[in-house]
Parts: C-alpha cells; structure tokens; sequence
C-alpha cells in the first residue's frame, strides 16, 4: 500500500469528490479506489445519480494526519450532511 503526504491526500480527495461527485462519474472511482467493494459502491453511485440528477456535494473542512472531511451534499430538495472517515 502506498502512503501518501496529508496535504497531497487532501488534494487527490477533493479531486476524487469532484470527479465522482458533482460530475457524477462513477466510473472514475477505479482511479481513486481498489477491493472487494468497489463495483458495489459504483453501483451505489449510479442510483444516487439517478434519483437526484443534480446532487451535488462540497467539502467544507478536511483535518487530521488520516484526512478527516465534512463532505455536504445539496439537491434542489434535500439537505444531508455526511462525515466520511
């Protein structure tokens, strides 16, 4: 397993948010992720992108040697705040 530097995991997680995210390729999760659960979680992807077409999310704050982030999401009629870990 390669480790990286905080503030270029910082980097490839906000890029990672954007790509997959708000411009709703879930595809490009194989250039941020690897396991056993990575086709289930495009899976995932693909049907969040298809019930909220314009769900669209921003990071807020990112801390912490392991890059803790406070990711928020907005859809024309939903609100949700997730942390991921």
């Amino acid at each position: 397993m390669k480790y990286y530097p905080v503030e270029e995991n910082k980097v490839l997680i906000k890029s990672a948010i954007e790509e997959i995210f708000n411009k709703h390729n879930f595809t490009a999760a194989d250039k941020y992720m690897a396991g056993p659960g990575l086709e289930g979680f495009k899976q995932m992807l693909n049907r969040l992108f298809l019930a909220f077409p314009d769900i669209h999310g921003t990071v807020e704050h990112m801390l912490g040697a392991m890059v803790i982030i406070l990711f928020i999401g907005s859809n024309e009629n939903i609100l949700y705040v997730h942390p991921i870990l």
